[in-house]
């Protein structure tokens, strides 16, 4: 059981750092999110024929719960989008407690759709979603009143790329529960994530011209960004095999504390010693309410 933690762990470290490279990207996030999702594929697809290797067979894509999957990889392309949009609005620091209530949403749909209620406590979840909430209003700080409508733009962007999130988490369990490879899992997840946004930026550039760009400096970022995030979603994978749906998207929220303390110390996004009661609050409410969730 300890190992399932750990993993989860990980994957929450994995989960703060793919966010970075976009702090350093100019492209348009349909277009950085196309590169987020082929760096995935590929780190999927080197992932799957290793496993293949090793095993001495091609693993089966014979298992109909790998539909959802690819749902799981259209949804999520969505909702990156989304996240790297308000990332561009307001920053790491502020966005990433808005979008981190997909822990409370992910685990408030396992406990219904999983019949994890049965051993949990709803009321701790509840409690939790305020003390997000809070924290999150409490990293919202603007410099100065031009930035109100990006401001509001951006939580808006991050709440809604929540519930994108949150869903996905609970798809993500039920294909775990229901598939033995976790290498068919991933490139299903990637590669439609991937189609999805090709199709969504061809619509709207009417060409895929970037794509032959794959070290142009922001594409590569882009590429290392959707590298980060996959080797963070194997050991999602291997966690949520081990330990139940709820804890792990529980766990997985820790990593709303990194980013939001690698936004305010590194990028310097929120003057802290101006600010400081404010964030310290708001860094105490971050994870008294992944202990809740815990808890519950």
């Amino acid at each position: 059981m300890p190992i399932g933690y750990i993993f989860v762990l990980i994957t929450s470290l994995f989960r703060s750092f793919y966010a970075i490279p976009r702090k350093f990207a100019k492209t348009p996030p349909a277009v950085y999110t196309m590169f987020i999702a082929l760096g995935a594929s590929v780190v999927s697809i080197m992932f799957y024929l290793c496993e293949s290797l090793l095993s001495g067979a091609f693993q089966s894509f014979a298992n109909p719960y790998l539909l959802l999957s690819c749902l799981v990889g259209c949804l999520w392309s969505l909702g990156i989008v989304m996240f790297n949009k308000s990332i561009d609005d307001i920053g790491l620091s502020r966005c990433n407690q808005w979008k981190n209530l997909q822990g409370v949403i992910g685990a408030m749909l396992c406990l219904i759709f999983l019949a994890e209620y049965k051993t949990s406590n709803y009321l701790f979840i509840i409690a939790a979603a305020i003390t997000i909430l809070l924290s999150a209003t409490l990293f919202t700080i603007k410099k100065s009143e031009s930035e109100v409508k990006f401001i509001k733009r951006g939580v808006m962007l991050a709440a809604s790329s929540s519930l994108i999130f949150g869903t996905c988490g609970l798809l993500e369990k039920i294909v775990t529960i229901n598939n033995d490879v976790i290498s068919t899992q991933q490139i299903c997840f990637s590669v439609f994530a991937f189609i999805t946004m090709s199709i969504f930026v061809l619509a709207q550039n009417k060409n895929l011209s970037q794509l032959a760009k794959p070290f142009a400096r922001d594409n590569l970022l882009g590429l290392i960004a959707g590298a980060i995030y996959t080797s963070g979603q194997l050991f999602s994978i291997i966690a949520n095999k081990i330990i139940p749906g709820s804890v792990a998207q529980t766990i997985i929220q820790f990593n709303g504390v990194w980013t939001v303390l690698i936004g305010i110390f590194i990028f310097k996004e929120i003057d802290f010693k101006s600010n400081w009661l404010r964030l310290s609050l708001g860094i105490i409410l971050a994870v008294a309410s992944i202990f809740l969730l815990m808890f519950a």
